[in-house]
């Protein structure tokens, strides 16, 4: 007993340095996420820094989340530097520039913490400071040493060419444009007519996509820029498509006269019905600004006869039309999204729910 006496204070000491340290571990991992969240939305809002205030509310939103004690107020601090990591005379406010990329921005935070262990705040005179860092490129401005910012106002143009191979299909875009400039694509993104959406990185602008049966098929090309999207679209065969069955032919009427024919029965309206509709869906909005909640649907097929019309029902009272479409909702929620392609007298629909981020 007088030993384990002994020992009870030592080792309640040591576990209440544990826990002391694995609060700064968990405070340190606060500090860490607030700096980039403060970076990341410098990095689209430049120019709002003004006394880093906006910056600051961004990375108190991660700070005030879990706060514990012995975490006291921050301090942000941002930075603006040129491609060379020269800081720009006149601050975050010349980061914006002309054609290229390159300018920076770091966001720093600190972090005043005072431990429940008396002792282990003797260690560091009461003056523990959590810091953290967090750097990204300016989006869509450029490296120009503070000129006046660029801005691109016209949109894309989408182009592309097919070279077809057995089932293989090879997809080249760069006949679109813009290439370079404040207005270069940023984005390619293709649909093959069956479902499947391929993703494309900007410096190839090439595509190929092998077919697991024969038919007719729409490919679907969307390119977007700072300013808008664009789409375009091509109608491929592949193999041999089955044709729809045709009628056998009547015989021949004898010379001889007959008694008058019966009615014949009238054919059923419209052709057979034997496609099946699905759709796929890719968050396409910025992130920030006009397209905070924008959804692009890609429309598709298997089977004969093609649709003539499509149709959409985006769940929040709007709708639209066309193989491809979009969506721009008012805010992060999940919608039921209905497809219906149609010819003739032949519908069928499909629908998915779907989560706005």
């Amino acid at each position: 007993m007088v030993e384990f006496a002994l020992i009870v204070p030592i080792f309640l000491f040591l576990m209440l340095i544990a826990i002391d340290f694995g609060r700064v571990f968990f405070s340190y991992i606060e500090v860490n996420n607030s700096a980039r969240e403060g970076a990341a939305f410098g990095a689209a809002n430049p120019t709002v820094l003004v006394g880093v205030n906006s910056i600051t509310s961004h990375a108190l939103q991660e700070t005030n989340v879990q706060g514990q004690g012995g975490e006291n107020a921050i301090t942000v601090t941002a930075v603006c530097a040129d491609p060379s990591g020269t800081a720009l005379p006149g601050g975050c406010a010349d980061a914006p520039g002309g054609s290229g990329i390159g300018n920076s921005i770091t966001v720093n935070v600190v972090e005043p913490f005072n431990f429940l262990t008396p002792v282990i705040g003797g260690f560091f005179n009461n003056s523990f400071r959590i810091r953290a860092s967090a750097s990204s490129a300016v989006l869509s401005l450029a490296a120009s040493g503070g000129d006046t910012p660029g801005q691109c106002i016209v949109g894309p143009t989408a182009m592309f060419t097919v070279t077809i191979s057995d089932r293989t299909v090879n997809m080249d875009a760069n006949t679109s444009s813009p290439t370079t400039g404040l207005c270069a694509i940023s984005g390619y993104n293709w649909t093959v007519g069956d479902g499947t959406i391929l993703p494309i990185e900007v410096v190839n602008r090439t595509a190929s996509y092998t077919y697991a049966a024969d038919g007719v098929y729409t490919i679907t090309l969307q390119v977007t820029n700072p300013a808008a999207d664009a789409t375009t679209t091509q109608t491929i065969t592949i193999g041999t498509p089955v044709p729809s069955p045709s009628p056998a032919p009547s015989p021949a009427p004898s010379p001889a006269p007959s008694p008058a024919p019966s009615p014949a029965p009238s054919p059923s309206p419209g052709s057979v019905c034997n496609f099946v509709p699905t759709f796929t869906w890719a968050f396409t909005g910025s992130g920030n600004g006009n397209k905070q909640h924008e959804m692009t649907f890609y429309g598709a097929y298997t089977g004969q006869p093609a649709p003539a019309s499509w149709s959409w029902t985006f769940g929040d009272g709007t709708t639209g039309a066309g193989q491809t479409d979009s969506n721009r909702y008012s805010s992060a929620e999940t919608r039921t999204v209905t497809m219906t392609i149609k010819t003739g007298s032949c519908q069928q629909t499909v629908s998915h729910q779907v989560t706005v981020p």
